[in-house]
């Protein structure tokens, strides 16, 4: 097999999911959470992914940084990516402050339906 990239999941790593980047507080660190799902000979099958989605905030800065400025609000939609590129939303806003029982039940469900037994 080829050189995997990525952080092997510890608890579905066995299935071929591995982290391109796990967030920026991760041991990956990136801007959201990306994982996928390596094939036996080491192809990506399946792709997961916060999306940076729709705006429903604009932000606004100034010159003074007045207490009037605010980042974009945007949707932060979970998405499954498949093969030939066609993609379900799995979540759609997943917001840290949900929670981390939401999005680890909706990352075990996507390993376990896609996921490929190294064995």
């Amino acid at each position: 097999m080829s050189e995997l990239k990525g952080y092997r999941s510890p608890k579905y790593g066995h299935l071929g999911v591995y982290f391109l980047s796990t967030g920026p507080t991760g041991p990956l660190p990136g801007e959201r959470v990306v994982a996928v799902i390596y094939s036996k000979d080491g192809a990506i099958l399946r792709r997961f992914e916060q999306r940076a989605g729709e705006v429903l905030q604009e932000g606004y800065v100034d010159f003074f940084n007045s207490p009037r400025c605010r980042p974009t609000v945007r949707r932060l939609p979970v998405v499954d990516v498949a093969p030939d590129g066609a993609e379900t939303v799995l979540l759609e806003d997943f917001r840290p402050s949900m929670g981390m029982e939401t999005f680890s039940r909706t990352f075990g469900e996507w390993a376990l339906r896609h996921g490929v037994d190294e064995g």
